[in-house]
């Protein structure tokens, strides 16, 4: 946080309590305190009428009277807010949709009518199911993709399709972006598939904006998208079943919302339960590559399968040659 950023957040701390402590302000900004009290100079040398209250119970006031002229947001800083307030309405039952959404009206108030247009045009066009961490390369695109959504520009993608050994570019016109399953999506049209296609933002490599514009198919929103795609039916999911060779791995797994609960003994191993979109067997096969050796997949074949060709890929990277063998699944060097 630069200086002028934190001048600005103390400013608007000071205008929301009626006092604040120095150590307060020193803690959550993660400075000295002495750092506050050269802000608090400087706030008072650019004219802001700010007090300070001596003695144990003492800190930092504003003059009584004193207001900051109204809130304005950049369109960046606008869309953000509009993701944060979707994914508020969206949580099932959660206590603070209504409240996000009022506030949101609010801040639409004050934005240039320009703004404010584009920003109700955009609020169609995301969809959040659920919460997760977002990866890299997800954060890496996805300020790119929101701002091709924003001014209908076509985009050039180097997706990488699972397991595929190269990348391959896509021309795409954008539809929106969606996030559940712990993954963020943009649904849209390929140009080379000519077919619509919904691709995940952490295989995606590079995104190039085009100078071409294109239109959203009449009466289209990411709503309707989000409930079709997110809510796969019982066919489309899959169950696997995992086995641990060692009680050291069992007790890793059991901290790992990947399964369906801790592993349960059996023997003298140890078998967890995942449940997962057909789609997403790659990332599945992925996540379980980081227990090594010691996790084997029983069920399904698909899934197995994917593991063994992962870490055959893994091999080759390191020169270290491989071969099937007749059974399958078995690597020989």
């Amino acid at each position: 946080m630069t200086k002028g950023d934190r001048l600005a957040a103390i400013l608007i701390t000071l205008q929301s309590r009626e006092l604040v402590r120095a150590q307060e302000l020193a803690e959550r900004f993660e400075v000295s305190v002495r750092t506050i009290y050269r802000d608090m100079q400087a706030l008072s040398e650019a004219g802001v009428p700010v007090m300070a209250i001596p003695g144990t119970g003492g800190g930092y006031r504003l003059m009584d009277g004193y207001r900051l002229p109204p809130l304005t947001f950049t369109t960046e800083e606008a869309l953000a807010l509009l993701l944060a307030q979707i994914a508020l309405a969206q949580m099932e039952q959660g206590p603070f949709a209504e409240a996000g959404r009022r506030a949101m009206d609010r801040i639409l108030a004050v934005l240039p009518e320009h703004v404010r247009a584009g920003v109700l045009s955009m609020e169609r066009l995301m969809a959040v199911r659920g919460s997760g961490a977002m990866q890299p390369r997800e954060r890496t695109w996805l300020g790119t993709l929101l701002a091709a959504l924003w001014t209908r520009r076509r985009v050039r993608l180097l997706y990488r399709k699972p397991l595929a050994e190269e990348a391959e570019w896509r021309l795409v016109d954008p539809y929106g972006i969606g996030f559940g399953f712990g993954r963020w999506y943009v649904p849209g049209w390929c140009h080379l598939r000519q077919a619509p296609r919904t691709f995940r933002l952490d295989r995606i490599e590079v995104v190039e904006l085009q100078n071409e514009s294109y239109e959203l198919p009449k009466g289209f929103t990411m709503e309707v998208w989000a409930e079709a795609f997110f809510s796969q039916p019982d066919a489309a999911r899959v169950c696997a079943t995992v086995r641990f060779l060692d009680e050291r791995t069992a007790e890793r797994a059991a901290n790992d919302r990947l399964f369906q609960g801790p592993p349960a003994r059996r023997g003298n191993e140890w078998v967890a339960t995942i449940t997962y979109p057909s789609y997403d067997t790659d990332w599945v096969a992925e996540r379980l590559l980081r227990y090594g050796g010691a996790a084997v997949v029983e069920h399904p074949p698909e899934l197995r399968e994917m593991v063994v060709t992962l870490a055959r890929k893994v091999l080759r990277a390191y020169g270290d040659p491989v071969q099937e063998t007749a059974t399958g699944g078995t690597l020989t060097r």
